[in-house]
């Protein structure tokens, strides 16, 4: 289910940082979502990336831990991302499942022997998806929890020690609505760039 711009990751990002999140943390996670899945628009039958799961896994993560650095956020940033995809996979099985309901529809038309029946199926797809939706997010951000401290654990000071700033992140998420443009030039100037400003992020020069 498409829900506009309220499901768009800047959307998110703003109104967990109302709810009790770090503003500045949350909404850098936000905007490095939103680059990166800048062209991603539903439209006709494409089922685009699920960007609120991503988002809000990295959000509710982020906010867990307590994590405040870019080297250390870049864990649960990544490791959300899978999310997109199986919650758009979610999403195609949960319309292929409801389509049996359109034989339904049809005799209803046909007959309109039952007038409650199409509030009813209604009712039972909404039912069904939000009761897969929260399943598959719940078991997701479990998995993820345990994941992203098995990471901190082992990388977390080596991570709070690095250089690497918002930056150099900011552009890789970039690089989705760069190639979205589908020009190779505007492509290969932005991968240089993005290449130069990591480097010297790293270098510690800006």
């Amino acid at each position: 289910m498409n829900l506009g711009l309220v499901e768009r990751p800047l959307a998110i990002g703003f109104l967990w940082s109302l709810f009790g999140g770090d503003w500045s943390t949350s909404l850098a996670v936000a905007v490095f979502y939103e680059l990166f899945w800048l062209d991603a628009i539903p439209a006709g039958t494409y089922i685009p990336p699920h960007l609120a799961a991503s988002t809000t896994a990295a959000l509710a993560l982020v906010t867990h831990f307590g994590l405040t650095h870019p080297a250390q956020i870049a864990v649960p940033l990544v490791l959300a991302m899978p999310l997109s995809w199986l919650g758009a996979r979610l999403e195609g099985a949960l319309r292929e499942w409801q389509n049996r309901s359109y034989s339904a529809i049809l005799q209803w038309a046909r007959h309109s022997a039952d007038p409650d029946l199409p509030p009813r199926l209604v009712l039972r797809a909404l039912r069904t998806s939000a009761l897969f939706s929260w399943l598959f997010f719940f078991s997701s951000i479990l998995a993820l929890a345990v994941l992203t401290d098995l990471c901190l654990l082992r990388f977390g000071p080596q991570l709070a020690t690095s250089r690497l700033s918002w930056t150099p992140l900011f552009l890789a998420a970039g690089l989705g609505g760069v190639l979205s443009l589908r020009l190779r030039k505007a492509q290969a100037l932005f991968a240089a760039g993005a290449v130069l400003v990591i480097l010297f992020s790293f270098a510690g020069i800006f």
